[in-house]
């Protein structure tokens, strides 16, 4: 594990921080406001996410749980590459 964290804080550091650049709304909003008025654009306003519970038969929640269960059990080794060393 100590292995894995050093790797991934390696490509962080000499790949990423060279490709990619991470902003937040609040950053934005913050540093880039003349240049999101400028162009008209705004972030949609964010609510609180509602709850709604589903009621299903009993073929279907069978189906349901099923599906759940097998997609629990999945090793996710795409977004987990460290799966797949072997030495």
């Amino acid at each position: 594990m100590d292995m894995l964290k050093n790797n991934s804080k390696t490509i962080r550091e000499r790949v990423l921080k060279h490709l990619m650049i991470r902003r937040t709304r609040k950053e934005i909003t913050t540093y880039f406001k003349q240049d999101l008025e400028g162009q008209g654009l705004t972030f949609p306003e964010v609510v609180d996410p509602k709850v709604i519970t589903y009621e299903f038969d009993e073929v279907l929640d069978q189906l349901f749980e099923r599906t759940l269960a097998s997609i629990t059990s999945m090793s996710y080794a795409r977004y987990t590459p460290s799966l797949y060393i072997h030495e």
